[in-house]
C-alpha cells in the first residue's frame, strides 16, 4: 500500500549502484520502467586488494539521473541503494579521498604486522564476526598498514557518497541497513559500537552518522534525495513487498526472509536491519552464478571456442535434471565468508553418473542445496513457495525447477527486474 504518495504524474527514481551494473527504476506505485549501464569503475587488481574508481562511479551516476530527469520530468523524489560492505573514504566536506574499496577486497584475511589478520583482530577483540571485505575489517588493515588516505575523515558506502554529493551534502548519513554492512554495528540497538571499535584499535570517528529511517538528505535540482539504503534489503523490497523467501542468484546468491523479531547471528545467517521494525535473515552464498559459469568455462576450453557454451550446457543440465541422475557437488569454488580457504568436491561418481549432463545437473543442485542450507540453519517452517530472481534464475527453467526440488515446494520468478533499484524507489515513493 502506498502511503503519502507522490501527485498523479509523479514518478520516483531508484538507482542501484551494483558490482557491475548501475541500475534505475522509474515508478508512480503503478508501472516500473528499468534501466541499466555497465559500471566499468574496476581498477587492476592489486594483490587481495579490489577497487572501483568512486568519480567514475560518481560521474555514472550523475549522467544516468540527469537523462532520466530529463525523460521523466514528473520525478520528485530519489532514492539510492548499492553494493554493502565496502567503503570510500570521504575528508571533511564530503570529498572522496580514495576509490571505493569493494566488498570484494580480500585483505582482511591477510596477516598483520602482528601475524593475526583484521577479521580475527576484530572477532579477538570484540566478539564480533567481521568478513573480508566488511568496512571495519578494510579499514583496520588500512590503519595497520599506513594506507589509510590523507585527509580521511569518515567513511561510507559507496550509495552513501554518490547520495551525499548529488546533493551536496557535507558528511555522510546512513541507513542502518548499510550502516550494519560495515561491521561493528549493534543491530539491536541500530548503533555503532564504539567501545568495540577502540578495542580493535579503531578509532570510532570514522563511522559515518546512522539515521534510523529513509529520509530526505539534501535536493538535487529540487528533487529530494533520500538515504541510501542496503542492496541486499532494497531488493527483496523490491521483489516481495509482502514478504517470503526469496532466492537470488547473481554472480554471488542468496537467501532472505523478513521476521519480526531480532535473533542473533548463527551458522552464515546474518540478522540484518530491514524497514518498519523488522528484521532481515540472510544468508550469502560467494559462488551462486560464478559457480556455474565456471562450468561453462571448463565446457568452452575443452570445445576449444570462445565462444559461450551456455545454450549447449542449459540443455546438458536439463537432460541431466530430465534422467534423475546428478553428481553430488559442492559448488564452495570460492569457500564461504566463515571459511574462505574451503572449495567444492564432486563426489558419487559412478559409470551411469559419469557424464556431463550429471555433472550439469549436480552443478545446479549445489547451487540450490548451499541456500537451502542457510534455510535450515534460520529454523523457519517448510516454505510453502520460493521466489527467485536475478537473471540466473529468470532465464534458466532447469534452475528453477532444482530450487523446487531441494526446497520441496514451488518457485515463482519475481516479476521485478533491477529489483534493488526498484526498492530504493519504492521505498521513497512510500514515504
Amino acid at each position: 500500500m502506498v502511503k503519502n504518495s507522490p501527485a498523479e504524474g509523479a514518478y520516483a527514481l531508484g538507482i542501484d549502484i551494483g558490482t557491475t551494473s548501475i541500475s534505475a527504476a522509474v515508478t508512480d506505485g503503478r508501472s516500473i520502467s528499468t534501466f541499466s549501464v555497465p559500471n566499468d569503475a574496476a581498477l587492476p587488481a592489486d594483490g587481495a586488494a579490489r577497487t572501483q574508481d568512486s568519480g567514475a562511479i560518481l560521474r555514472a551516476v550523475r549522467a544516468l539521473v540527469d537523462g532520466l530527469i530529463d525523460k521523466y520530468p514528473g520525478i520528485c523524489r530519489i532514492g539510492f541503494d548499492g553494493q554493502m560492505h565496502g567503503i570510500v573514504y570521504v575528508d571533511r566536506s564530503g570529498g572522496a579521498v580514495s576509490h571505493l574499496f569493494t566488498w570484494q577486497d580480500g585483505r582482511g584475511d591477510l596477516p598483520l604486522p602482528s601475524g593475526e589478520s583484521a577479521c580475527e583482530k576484530i572477532a579477538r577483540a570484540t566478539g564480533y564476526r567481521v568478513y573480508s571485505g566488511y568496512g571495519c575489517a578494510t579499514h583496520l588493515y588500512n590503519i595497520e598498514n599506513g594506507l589509510v588516505p590523507d585527509g580521511a575523515f569518515r567513511f561510507c558506502t559507496i550509495a552513501d557518497y554518490a547520495a551525499m554529493s548529488l546533493c551536496g551534502a557535507a558528511g555522510p548519513v546512513v541507513h542502518p541497513t548499510n550502516a550494519a554492512s560495515l561491521g561493528l554495528f549493534d543491530v539491536k540497538s541500530g548503533r555503532f559500537n564504539r567501545e568495540a571499535a577502540r578495542a580493535a584499535g579503531i578509532d570510532p570517528s570514522f563511522f559515518p552518522d546512522v539515521s534510523d529511517s529513509v529520509r530526505p538528505i539534501g535536493e538535487y535540482k529540487g528533487i529530494p534525495v533520500y538515504t541510501a539504503v542496503g542492496d541486499n534489503q532494497a531488493a527483496y523490497y523490491g521483489s516481495m513487498p509482502d514478504g517470503g523467501v526469496l532466492c537470488n542468484f547473481g554472480t554471488g546468491s542468496q537467501i532472505s526472509v523478513a521476521v519480526d523479531g531480532y535473533r542473533p547471528d548463527g551458522g552464515g545467517v546474518e540478522c540484518r536491519p530491514y524497514f518498519g521494525g523488522k528484521y532481515l535473515l540472510s544468508g550469502s552464498a560467494l559462488c551462486g552464478g560464478r559457480a556455474y559459469a565456471a562450468l561453462e568455462k571448463f565446457f568452452r576450453a575443452y570445445v576449444g571456442t570462445d565462444e559461450p557454451q551456455y545454450r549447449r550446457l542449459d540443455e546438458l543440465a536439463e537432460e541431466g535434471f530430465a534422467s534423475g541422475r546428478a553428481l553430488d557437488v559442492t559448488t564452495l569454488f570460492c569457500g564461504t565468508r566463515e571459511d574462505p580457504s574451503l572449495r567444492g568436491s564432486v563426489t558419487g561418481i559412478g559409470e551411469e553418473n559419469f557424464t556431463p549432463q550429471a555433472l550439469a545437473y549436480g552443478v545446479l543442485r549445489g547451487m540450490a542445496k548451499e541456500l537451502y542450507g542457510y534455510y535450515l540453519e534460520m529454523g523457519l517452517p517448510a516454505p510453502a513457495l520460493v521466489t527467485a530472481s536475478g537473471n540466473a534464475a529468470r532465464k534458466g527453467p532447469t534452475l528453477r525447477r532444482v530450487i523446487s526440488e531441494v526446497f520441496g515446494c514451488p518457485v515463482t520468478v519475481s516479476e521485478t527486474r533491477e529489483e534493488a533499484a526498484c526498492g530504493a524507489a519504492l521505498l521513497v515513493l512510500n514515504d
